[in-house]
Parts: C-alpha cells; structure tokens; sequence
C-alpha cells in the first residue's frame, strides 16, 4: 500500500481563469523518494500544502488524498498528521521560521506539543537534533535568532523542525533553490543520510533536475496543474514520453554546456579594475567607538575587453556584489580604482557625468523589486531615454522603446501592463530593455537568472548572447549557478572572502582548476544524469562573513589539502594574463575534471 496516494486532486480559486491544480494523481511509497517537477505556477507548491492541510480557506479542493490509509478530507485529519506523521521544509526559512523565538524556543515547541519531551528535557534534545544536522556550535545557534543565522543554518534549522516529530514523510519545496552551490551540497547530502538513517520518505518538489537525478527514484512531472508523465528518474531521462519533459531536459543539459568561443578580437580593455578593495562601516558589538571596519573585497584587479562576458563566482559573502557596485560608484569607502578606456572613473556615482552613467549598466537579480511598480513596462523602458537623450522627440523615442521591447522578445501587447502583471522572465525582460537601451558598453548581471526557470533563463541567456554578439557588449555575469557561469561566460574570476583566488578561462578553469575551492565549487554542482552518483559536499561549513585580515589563506580552515605554510602565510597571485591562482600548492596538486 502506498504510504501516500493522490487520485483527481484539483485546487481552484475563485477568478482564476484556469486550476491551480488540475487532476493530479500519483502515489509515493514508504522510503520513497519521489520528485515533483516542474516550473514556476506548475501546481508544485499547492499540492504540498494540500496534503497539509495548508491552503487558504478561498481555495477549493477536489479529489482524494489519503495517507497511510486515512483519508485527508476527514475532520481533523491533517492536524493529527501535521509533523507528527508528515514534515514540511519550506523553501524560504527566514519566512516560515518565528522571528522573535529562537531556535531553542521554536524547536522546544515542536517536541512540546507532541508531548516527545518536557520542558527540562527539551534544550537537550533540540542541541541534539542541532549536532545531528550538523550545526557548528549547537549550544551557541540554539540561542540564536533565525535572522542571526546564515541561509544554510537556517535551512537545516528548517530540516530539524521537520524531523523533530520522526514523521514518516518528509515534504521539500524547493529546499536549496536560494542557497550557494557548497551549502545546498551539503543540505542535499544531509537529506540523503536522513534519509539513509531513518527510512524516511522524500517528496522532493524542484524544478532543477540535476537535483532530482542525484536524490529521486521516481519522478513526476507537472504543467499548468497538469501530469505530464511519471516514471522512474532514469527512464524519463532517457525517454521522455512528453515532449514538455523533453523541454525541461534540454534546458537542464544546456546549462551544463560547454563555455563560447570569445566574440571580438579585440584586445584593448574596456574596463579596468585596478586593486581595488571595499570596507563597510558596521556598528555593533565589538566595534571600536561604537564602529568596525569590514573587508568586503580586498586588493582585486582584472580587466574586462570588448565582446567578453567575465564570470564571477564564489559564496555568499565573497564581495561578488560589493564589487559590483565598486565599479558602478555605489559604495562609500573604496581604495583602489576603476578606469574605462583608459580613463579613471571617479569612486562615486554622484560625481560621474551622464555620458559615463550610460555606460555601465546594471541587471538587478529580482525584477519585482528593481522595475517601479507604478510605472508600465513601456515606461520603465522609456525612462533612460528621458535621461540620456533628452532631444528625442516623443515618436522617436516610442519607436525606439518599441524596438527595444520587439529585441528583448516582448510582445508590444505588453508595454501597457506593470511589473506585477508580467510573469518573472517577461520582467526580467523589461529590466535588460531598460538597461540596454542606452546602448551601454559594460552591463553588470547580478544573479540576473537567478529565480527564473531553466527554459525562461536559457532565453534570457540566448537574448544577451544576441546582443553582446551584435554590439560587442562586454558583460560581468554574477552568479552563484555554475552550470550557467560554464555555458556563458569566456573567463571565470573565483572569489573567496573578499579576495581573487583564481582567474582562467572558463574551459581551462573547468577541467583544470588550480585552486581547492574552485574544486569544491565545481564538485558541488548537480549532475543532470541520474546514472552517475550524487557526490557529497566536498567542504563542510559556510566561509565567514567578512572576517578581519588574517596572516595565511583565508581557505585554510577549510581545505583539505593545507599545510602548515597555508596557516602562516598568505599566498600571493601568480603573475601572468592566462590562469592566475592565489595557492601555495597549485603546481603541486592534481585537481582535474573528476566527472
């Protein structure tokens, strides 16, 4: 018997021109794990919640859901079951986390309202369950605020709230789609021990299949509420028997695609990024006179030609951002300087003129929040125009709005709707309208594919390959997703705490990284194959935040290869215009391609 079975599931809301949920039905088995797949508005996230009991009362459901035999519409049924039977990790724990309880408190309460501890017994049980899901220091977290934690700490938090009952189920939404490439291998090897150790069930819902090849027997793929096709994973991924499934394959296996060939000979730089370093002033405990100094990017330098997109990859708290914003003049206390064509730019913003404004541009990863809501996309398009070329006449600047929009693949149907009307790859669409329309010569993508789905980001990707071929547009690509960096970038800048660790191109980088934690990056990444096994983290623990100047290599701490030199001293960066690493042993040790 299955442990949970769905038949017809439908989920409506009332004005909705079409369900949420559309006659689903598959059924999942005790130790199964099964992903749910698909994208964004697929119908994903309201199954969960459905078979939670979670949905919003307008909400209308159809269908049966039953579990372990027990019906799910019965009266009371999901209360019995909630966490006690079935746990839930949600994919933003910030959110679904209490903000004025600390995790001792909100754990305590889990075990307490299950009667599975006393209050006395609790603390211990909820450091226990912290030292299980492997939290640094237990004691010191489980005082700890939610908002005190990084992103991964907070999702194994997340993970041990929904353990702490020993369901029989475990429900994961998403659980790393936010996370850095080395924590979310770490979350994924935490669920395969879990899951090794208890015989816990998985319903996995994602949209990235190299996730689902590495962690899912079976698979289930979704559309606008609908079921594709269901199967075991490696039999979808060899046949897929829907021609959307083949879809998602293609977009999941061009993301692994090898890098471009460069675009333009042209070897002069267009920018130039000259030791530069960003400090941020932050007040709090510890800081003298009430202020501390932080490092967030430290001594970089790399230029940036014509034609070339620079890749640039690292952790969370890497400085990837704060030097983007160092060369577009946003941050208060730089060193160092920025040039374009030769000429230095002045550190600040303000005090840039308009024609060097036009120039550099910027791609903000969420469009929601980035596009002003109470302007249509026409006119947020429109907007640069009025600035840099004020001596438009109102018909040449609508035609050339409307060519923007027709270059960016947007319907002119669209141009009269706001941003909250527009799905996420049509906004984003409308954030490189605006950025390309002043006809910039460096645009800045920050995490800019980040939160799209695999086929919507390959046609952003395709729609700034086009352009940078037809203008020879230089682009820094921002992102934490290696797949991507690989199949767009030319050159691959590696950054950790703050510092360079190593610049290559991308195909030398790839197959031949010199440093341990290019390694560990590219070994973190998914496989989207699921005949060849899913790889456990290669590092353990999250780099600190923005630490003081330390006197040997920041990684050491967490390299498997150091040795004493790399604790005492500090590696320089090898000198040259090819591959250059900051590593003691980087002639030494043999880190090629292992899959």
């Amino acid at each position: 018997m299955s442990l949970l079975e769905i038949r017809d599931l439908c989920i409506h809301y009332p004005g909705a021109d079409r369900p949420a949920v559309d006659g689903l039905s598959f059924a999942l088995a005790a130790g199964e794990s099964v992903g749910l797949v698909g994208e964004s508005g697929s119908g994903k996230t309201q199954t969960a919640l459905a078979v939670l009991g979670l949905l919003p009362d307008q909400a209308r459901v159809s269908g049966r859901m039953r579990f372990d035999g027990k019906d799910l519409a019965g009266p009371g049924a999901h209360a019995s079951l909630r966490a006690r039977r079935i746990g839930m990790v949600f994919q933003d724990p910030l959110a679904a986390l209490n903000p004025y309880l600390t995790v001792a408190e909100q754990l305590g309460l889990v075990l307490r309202r299950h009667r599975l501890a006393t209050r006395r017994e609790a603390r211990q049980r909820v450091i226990d369950m912290l030292e299980r899901i492997g939290l640094p220091d237990p004691p010191r977290q489980a005082r700890a605020y939610p908002r005190e934690l990084s992103g991964g700490m907070r999702q194994r938090v997340m993970i041990a709230a929904a353990l702490a009952a020993g369901p029989d189920l475990l429900i994961a939404d998403e659980p790393t789609t936010a996370l850095d490439v080395t924590v979310q291998a770490q979350i994924l090897t935490l669920l395969r021990d879990l899951r090794r150790d208890t015989g816990i069930a998985l319903l996995l819902i994602t949209h990235d299949l190299g996730i689902v090849a590495g962690n899912c027997e079976r698979l289930v793929v979704v559309d606008r509420g609908r079921m594709l096709e269901t199967g075991t994973t490696k039999d979808v991924f060899a046949r897929p028997g829907h021609a959307r499934s083949a879809e998602l394959l293609r977009a999941a296996r061009d993301d692994a695609q090898k890098a471009p060939d460069m675009m333009s000979s042209e070897r002069r730089p267009l920018l130039g990024i000259h030791g530069v370093g960003v400090r941020y002033s932050e007040s709090g405990r510890g800081a003298i006179w009430g202020r501390r100094q932080l490092a967030a990017v430290r001594d970089l330098s790399v230029r940036l030609r014509p034609g070339e997109t620079l890749g640039i990859v690292g952790e969370s708290g890497s400085g990837k951002t704060s030097l983007a914003r160092a060369v577009l003049g946003l941050v208060q206390e730089m060193s160092g300087s920025v040039s374009f064509l030769g000429r230095t730019l002045p550190a600040r913003l303000e005090d840039r003129d308009k024609g060097l404004r036009r120039h550099l541009q910027l791609v903000f990863q969420n469009p929601g929040s980035s596009l002003n809501p109470a302007m249509t996309a026409y006119d947020c398009v429109a907007e640069p125009l009025k600035v840099h070329a004020p001596e438009l006449a109102g018909a040449e600047q609508r035609a050339r709005v409307m060519r923007m929009l027709e270059r960016v693949g947007l319907d002119p149907g669209l141009e009269a709707r706001y941003p909250h009307e527009l799905s996420g790859g049509q906004a984003q669409r409308v954030a490189i309208a605006r950025a390309l329309i002043a006809n910039p010569s460096v645009l800045i993508c920050d995490e800019a594919v980040a939160s799209l789905d695999a086929t919507v980001r390959q046609g952003i990707l395709r729609l700034l390959a086009d352009e940078q071929r037809r203008t020879a547009l230089a682009i820094l690509f921002i992102s934490h997703d290696l797949h991507v960096v690989r199949q767009f970038s030319h050159r691959v800048l590696v950054m950790y705490m703050g510092r360079l660790v190593e610049l290559a191109e991308t195909s030398s980088l790839f197959e031949r990284p010199q440093h341990p934690y290019t390694r560990a990056l590219i070994d973190s990444i998914p496989v989207v194959d699921p005949d060849v096994a899913p790889a456990d983290a290669s590092i353990e623990g999250e780099a600190p935040r923005m630490p003081g100047d330390l006197p040997g290599c920041a990684f050491e701490p967490r390299c498997r290869y150091a040795v004493d030199r790399c604790s005492a001293e500090r590696p320089e960066l090898s000198a040259g215009a090819g591959n250059r690493v900051a590593c003691h042993r980087a002639g030494e040790l043999e880190l090629g391609a292992r899959r």
